[in-house]
């Protein structure tokens, strides 16, 4: 998971070919300012865009066709052989647009399908410059043809409240959202004012963060007026065009009222395949809608309003592209320097499923029905009343933008839930065989496999249960797309249950786009050190409220997913039962099990010799908001049993939950002193420290003496960055953190897990983590301090929708346990496993990272059963 970064060469390379004169002689410049009837100069300027981009094709392929970051973290996790669309997953969207059309791309085809592949690589980071808003439901075929020709004339993110759509569309967007294009609101009011307050949700939540804010429909674009070409040099920002024309023109105004140019049908009954832009070209002569405009403007003055209409404050004003004010606003019937081609019939079967989907009781669309829709279609007596003009300015946008747009839905393909298949893989991980699945029972070590019709499974969690069982499987991604696991020996009937908790592309385990959404925290901690750093260098200019929404506009969103795809009940062979391992177990035995379901009075017969962690028995280690609803008492234990967790090769929970007298033994004066754990981490560790008071008051072991924490959470920065010093690490292992004495603990056990899986590169912490374990292997052999390392515990998805979503993506904390168990095992480190042991429970999670002091007890059980049995002993 570990890649190298991009050569300077590439860079380079890339750098010029995005800046060259060819690229300028092909800006979107030039396709907007083009006049109807081709002249010499522009049939010259035709021929030498074709040789640049038959040159920029060339170059574009030697460099890989893709840009490098985005092929590391996306990574090739494809098999060589494997079927579509797997094979797209580091391919550019020229490459695959090639690969898919009968023949060559056009020169402007060319360029535009390059200019979004090189966009969706590199998101805007908030604060922006220009933000759009809309509120659509079932708009899906349409959607990503709309936001790919607005990302091109310079507009940065998209804010789509979706509005109880039915169809893919939420499918369709979460690529762009993973991506940090797309924020995704869920808009579930009912009402016609839903809009409205879709509206002034908008404009009060994103005012702070972009200068301008525009809220439009699906069917409106915002065009540049063909017949008016632009002075030289006027919209020449390749990158920009449009947007950058706009800040120098009405830079000052508080916001610009733009007609709009109402579409027909072009005659189509059926929805046409060549796209909005290509397929509707006709449109009403300016009408009364036309004085009807839709708004851009500066949101931070804005005093009242709707989407037609403003007031300011500071003395700005509402404008129009004329820069006419008050009532000379929108009076000349045309020239207009830009409009919005309002496309608002589209073909007719599609007009009257809109007007029906749109019609509020009393609205006009419920009062006209489908005779709007006889308005925009040619040959009816209504069409005829009316004239129209031919407006084919985004026509020329069009055909490459739709290009763009099957190769994006062709590398990020939907996949239904029907495609999903579970069948037995015949020899195990090494086959690709499949065979159905038994009629009634399994063996248990038989390997199955989730299939989704030759398209890539995506990141799937695997959960066993049954009424007194509870277990996470691990998975393998396997080199043809599917998902295999294998069934451990389970006694009787088990209920599996698949889940899909994220797409595949673009890939979870993406590095974050940005350490920035941390910046929230400098308000409280205004002189630390590591946040002072970020806010000069990678974060500077970074408004520290904007923090949160930060990390939702640049990070991925598995509550839009996190589907159950289905259960499948299996029963599993009854095998002779093996005779139990000697003891103690082994470190990696523990981390192999399930949780077990037991009674409450089971559980209370032997609270002399073991513990328990209710309420009830630990009312101060936890914070009294760890004991709500979701987290129980023992009135609650009581009437629904207690999971504990149980090693695969433990006949029950207490074969490693220690005697009370084997605690105190084992944490017994072996010197002149007790013997001392420190637990090093950050808010996952220190929760194990909670738990570990808990058990020693119920040992009645003095927990001061014999366990502490000491935080380890902003000097994670300085390990990825490598300039943690191997005396930071001993000033955090210090028994008494900022005294100067020789006090240390006999055994130090440390994570750093979650926040790196938040704010750092994989790359930076392998790095980070590698220079630590040689600082932490210097320290063990100097000082005498045992290092033990923990896994980091998994998040849970959509336990906390308000919470920081950062916390919600388990394939990045895999990988990041994943680089750590390999560096650990190399140094010599022992290791306790804890991420299958968390996953299990999600029934049980407090909020998205953390989990109930039931959960949390057992976790510290098997900590200090590890400790006193391969540690201390």
């Amino acid at each position: 998971m570990v890649g190298s970064a991009p050569s300077s060469a590439y860079l380079a390379s890339n750098s010029a070919l995005l800046h060259s004169p060819c690229w300028r002689i092909m800006s979107l410049q030039g396709t907007d300012t083009w006049k109807r009837h081709v002249k010499p100069k522009t049939f010259l300027r035709i021929s030498l865009a074709v040789l640049c981009v038959v040159v920029l094709h060339n170059v574009w392929s030697l460099s890989g066709g893709t840009h490098p970051q985005l092929a590391r973290h996306l990574g090739t996790i494809w098999g060589t052989n494997s079927p579509s669309p797997q094979r797209f997953a580091a391919t550019s969207l020229q490459q695959i647009a090639h690969s898919l059309l009968p023949g060559p791309l056009d020169a402007d085809s060319d360029v535009i399908v390059n200019r979004i592949d090189y966009l969706l690589a590199h998101p805007p980071r908030p604060p922006y410059d220009f933000l759009i808003g809309t509120m659509e439901r079932n708009e899906g075929p349409d959607i990503i043809e709309w936001i790919f020709y607005h990302m091109l004339i310079g507009f940065e993110h998209f804010v789509v409240y979706d509005h109880m759509s039915d169809d893919d569309t939420r499918e369709r967007l979460l690529p762009l959202v993973e991506l940090g294009w797309v924020t995704l609101v869920l808009q579930e009011d009912s009402s016609r004012w839903a809009q409205p307050r879709s509206v002034d949700t908008f404009m009060s939540e994103w005012k702070l963060r972009s200068k301008w804010l525009f809220f439009l429909d699906i069917d409106e674009y915002v065009a540049r007026n063909q017949t008016q070409v632009a002075a030289a040099g006027g919209i020449g920002h390749e990158e920009s065009p449009f947007t950058a024309w706009f800040e120098s023109e009405y830079g000052n105004v508080g916001g610009v009222a733009i007609p709009r140019l109402c579409f027909t049908s072009n005659g189509h009954y059926r929805r046409p395949q060549k796209g909005v832009m290509q397929a509707y070209t006709e449109a009403r002569a300016v009408d009364r809608n036309f004085f009807v405009p839709k708004l851009i403007l500066q949101a931070r003055y804005r005093l009242d309003g709707d989407i037609h209409k403003a007031t300011f404050s500071d003395k700005r004003e509402l404008v129009d592209p004329l820069h006419k004010k008050g009532n000379e606003k929108l009076k000349l019937e045309g020239d207009y320097p830009f409009y919005i081609h309002h496309y608002w019939a589209k073909s007719w079967d599609e007009c009257v499923k809109r007007i029906k989907q749109k019609a509020f009781p009393g609205s006009w669309r419920e009062e006209m029905g489908d005779r709007f829709c006889r308005y925009e279609m040619r040959g009816t007596e209504q069409y005829a009343e009316l004239e129209h003009e031919d407006y084919n300015a985004l026509a020329i946008y069009g055909r490459g933008v739709m290009h763009a747009v099957l190769a994006f839905e062709h590398k990020y393909a939907r996949i239904p839930p029907s495609a999903f298949t579970l069948s037995v893989l015949a020899q195990g991980m090494s086959s690709t065989s499949r065979t159905e699945l038994p009629q009634l029972y399994v063996d248990a070590g038989t390997t199955f496999v989730v299939d989704a019709a030759g398209a890539d499974a995506g990141y799937l969690s695997v959960r066993l249960s049954n009424s007194t069982t509870k277990r996470q499987l691990p998975v393998t991604r396997l080199d043809d797309g599917g998902v295999a696991f294998t069934l451990p020996a389970v006694a009787g009937g088990v209920e599996i249950t698949i889940t899909r908790e994220y797409s595949s592309l673009p890939s979870p385990v993406a590095d974050p786009v940005s350490p920035c959404s941390i910046m929230g925290h400098i308000e409280n901690q205004p002189d630390r050190t590591q946040l002072k750093r970020l806010a000069q260098g990678p974060c500077r200019g970074v408004n520290p409220s904007d923090a949160f929404h930060l990390a939702k506009t640049t990070w991925r969103h598995p509550q839009l997913q996190n589907d159950v795809l289905f259960t499948r009940f299996v029963r599993v062979k009854e095998e002779l039962p093996a005779s139990m391992p000697s003891q103690p177990l082994s470190l990696a035995a523990l981390g192999q099990g399930s949780w077990r379901k037991r009674t409450f009075n089971e559980i209370s017969e032997t609270l002399g010799k073991h513990r328990l962690y209710s309420f009830e028995r630990c009312p101060h280690a936890f914070d009294s908001n760890y004991w709500g609803p979701s987290c129980g008492n023992e009135t609650r234990l009581s009437r629904k049993g207690v999971w504990r967790w149980t090693p695969d090769d433990a006949s029950s929970y207490q074969t490693i939950s220690l005697w009370n007298d084997q605690l105190e033994s084992c944490l017994r004066a072996k010197s002149s002193r007790p013997r001392r754990i420190l637990l090093v981490g950050d808010s996952v560790m220190s929760h194990t420290f909670m738990a570990s008071i808990c058990m020693l008051e119920q040992a009645r072991v003095t927990v001061d003496k014999h366990v502490r924490f000491s935080s380890l959470q902003y000097e994670m920065f300085d390990m990825v960055d490598q300039i943690m010093s191997e005396q930071d690490w001993e000033e955090l292992l210090r028994w008494n953190r900022g005294a100067n004495d020789d006090e240390w603990p006999d055994v130090a056990v440390v994570n750093v897990g979650l926040w790196a899986a938040t704010w750092a590169s994989l790359d930076n912490y392998a790095a980070g983590l590698e220079s630590a374990l040689q600082h932490l292997g210097r320290i063990e052999q100097r000082l005498g301090i045992r290092i033990v390392w923990r896994e980091t515990t998994a998040s849970f998805p959509g336990r906390d929708l308000t919470a920081d979503p950062l916390y919600q993506v388990n394939p990045r904390i895999e990988a990041i346990n994943e680089i750590a168990n390999r560096l650990v095992a190399a140094a010599g480190i022992p290791r306790v496993d804890a991420y299958r042991m968390s996953s299990a429970r999600v029934d049980s999670a407090r909020d998205n990272a953390h989990m109930c002091p039931c959960v949390q007890g057992d976790l510290a059980e098997v900590m200090m059963y590890a400790l006193c049995n391969h540690v201390l002993s």
